[in-house]
């Protein structure tokens, strides 16, 4: 398989003979997801942002969670990849939230500007159960983070 670039930012695929694919990079792309959607209070979920593709001039729309959840802790990792005439960035931001109590509730959805657009990821609902460990073996809350 031959890969080439062309100066309108179009990939080119080459499968075989004679066929050729068009598949346009994308500039930006936006997402969130967690690592499940059902748990108990007191059990941590990780939330993860990412931010990838042309990163200049991106302004992230500020982070709020439902004031039920506690961010126990938060990390932001970031990579490059540099293709033939493009450069493409990608920025992690994870998230552990801790639910304090129970019912159904709404993460999301983030938003970022972007070429003067503004970009939503969907919103992901969350539901939290009563914990079956005893009160002395759940985790205790700290303090309370806003992003």
């Amino acid at each position: 398989m031959k890969m080439g670039w062309i100066k309108t930012g179009v990939w080119i695929i080459f499968i075989g003979v004679g066929l050729t694919v068009w598949a346009e990079e994308p500039k930006f792309e936006f997402s969130a997801r967690v690592d499940k959607t059902a748990v108990e209070t007191g059990q941590a979920i990780q939330l993860t942002l990412t931010l990838s593709g042309d990163l200049s001039g991106v302004e992230l729309s500020s982070i709020e969670f439902p004031e039920e959840f506690m961010v126990a802790s938060r990390s932001q990792s970031s990579s490059v990849s540099v293709h033939p005439k493009a450069t493409r960035r990608s920025i992690l931001l994870a998230y552990a939230l801790i639910p304090q109590h129970e019912g159904t509730y709404q993460v999301g959805p983030f938003e970022a500007k972007y070429d003067g657009k503004t970009i939503s990821t969907k919103p992901i609902h969350v539901t939290v159960k009563k914990s079956t460990l005893p009160p002395s073996l759940k985790q205790q809350p700290t303090e309370r983070f806003v992003l």
